[in-house]
């Protein structure tokens, strides 16, 4: 069994991620917290259509979940931007029960978009 929940603009916003070249941070709420590993996507795009994926020429991305006030880091969580739509990367993943979750675009190019969703699998 597996729950698919996006990264939204202010955790409830939009699920196309406008990407301002400083410091972008988004949520995902509401995971589920019975679930015991958690794998995280992201996609970026070079126009709000979000329909034609690009590579970003600079920045770094970072994945951190959350349980109550408590920050976790994911494994292969943080990584140089230009990789992000490269099939070799290796998958962020979480192998802890969840609550929530942050990714934080810091200096990605402006003007591109993003999607990043979270996939929950292993529910106890």
């Amino acid at each position: 069994m597996a729950a698919k929940t996006r990264f939204k603009i202010n955790g409830n916003g939009s699920s196309v991620l406008p990407l301002t070249g400083g410091v972008d941070s988004f949520t995902a709420e509401g995971l589920d917290y019975d679930y015991g590993t958690s794998e995280f996507y992201v996609v970026v795009y070079d126009g709000a259509d979000v329909q034609t994926k690009t590579d970003p020429t600079t920045g770094t991305i970072t994945i951190t979940t959350s349980n109550g006030d408590n920050v976790g880091s994911v494994g292969n969580g943080s990584f140089n931007a230009g990789s992000v739509n490269d099939s070799s990367r290796p998958t962020p993943i979480s192998k802890q029960s969840v609550e929530g979750a942050t990714i934080v675009f810091d200096g990605v190019d402006s003007g591109l978009y993003a999607r990043a969703w979270v996939v929950q699998r292993d529910k106890s």
